[in-house]
């Protein structure tokens, strides 16, 4: 199925199709698609999503705009009242929910689960077979239940590291990147159809970069397909690789670097690193703090996400050599295990 099928299948919904899809049973509760002019209700409907670092005030037209998403918005009394959006990925075959959000006055009465299931409604009646998520179990209780586990497959997981870069830490990171511009001479931006041709379509180079052709980009989890390289180009994402071949063995790191506005910090900037050869990781980690010095004007929150074992282990020597904090503000103890995982769309 080509991305152009994904494309065509999110058309506008009836009014009829709204009432079939939804079958809440929240008193008063109708849901619509949002539109651009919702923007500052939605907004309003609480503060300090996922703590400080909510990426919906900066992409929220995008989401709007982009023919792969809905937008879902549920009102009562014609008030706002809760918030989603859909994203369709993997050729039709995935969905997964962004941005969600419930008013701080109407919490804990069924809202957000009514929206859950109206998206899933919408996306199995699209032909969409799995909802695809990332959880992080330590601060979600619900991803640590037994109805969770016994209700979602873990697909793949990944190293989280979360830290705050404040005025002190960027002077020092500024002087450790002035020094070391030799070591980055062999990483190179990658455009998204290099990246389809040499990355995707080699099965070799494939298999090595993304273990169960799955790879996560700016906090959304893609299956490692043709289909899903019209996503990848994101909103503000681009991508560095040293990935090289000796000897028929496929060495090196590929990288995604994302940024977006957030309120706290005011900016964020993620790393995303495929592959396992921890020798690339330090320059690949520097070269992204150049970057993101660029990129932002102040303070911001750096995450980094990268393998399991020995790689993540030397990442934790980087971030000790490099002096950068850990901070258990966004993440329990600074680091921790993100886990894809999906559950089977049924039909209702």
């Amino acid at each position: 199925m080509v991305v152009g099928s994904c494309i065509s299948r999110l058309r506008p919904l009836l009014p009829s199709q709204w009432s079939r899809c939804s079958s809440n049973k929240v008193r008063g509760l109708v849901f619509r698609e949002a539109v651009a002019a919702d923007m500052a209700s939605v907004l309003a409907l609480r503060c300090e999503v996922y703590r400080g670092l909510d990426y919906l005030p900066d992409y929220f037209h995008f989401f709007i705009n982009d023919k792969n998403r809905r937008c879902v918005l549920g009102e009562i009394n014609g008030k706002p009242v809760v918030f989603g959006v859909m994203l369709i990925l993997d050729g039709g075959r995935s969905m997964l929910g962004q941005a969600g959000r419930v008013h701080e006055k109407y919490e804990r009465r069924g809202l957000f689960g009514a929206m859950s299931g109206l998206l899933n409604a919408i996306a199995h009646a699209s032909g969409c077979q799995v909802r695809v998520a990332m959880v992080e179990a330590t601060l979600n209780k619900y991803a640590r239940s037994e109805k969770f586990r016994k209700t979602h497959v873990e697909i793949t997981s990944k190293l989280h590291y979360a830290g705050v870069v404040n005025h002190v830490v960027r002077d020092a990171i500024e002087h450790i990147v002035s020094s070391c511009q030799n070591s980055l001479r062999n990483i190179t931006l990658v455009d998204t159809d290099h990246l389809l041709e040499c990355f995707i379509k080699d099965e070799i180079v494939n298999t090595y970069l993304f273990p169960n052709k799955r790879m996560l980009v700016d906090y959304i989890p893609y299956q490692a397909i043709e289909q899903n390289v019209h996503f990848l180009r994101g909103m503000n994402t681009q991508y560095f690789s040293s990935v090289r071949i000796i000897n028929g063995e496929v060495r090196g790191l590929l990288s995604a670097g994302s940024n977006f506005a957030c309120s706290r910090p005011p900016e964020s900037y993620t790393i995303d690193i495929f592959g396992t050869d921890y020798t690339d990781l330090e320059s690949h980690i520097v070269f992204h703090l150049s970057r993101a010095l660029e990129l932002t004007k102040c303070e911001f929150c750096l995450q980094i996400f990268v393998e399991k074992g020995y790689i993540s282990q030397e990442l934790c020597n980087i971030l000790l050599k490099l002096d950068l904090p850990k901070c258990s503000w966004y993440v329990e103890g600074g680091v921790c295990t993100k886990y894809i995982v999906e559950d089977v769309l049924k039909n209702r």
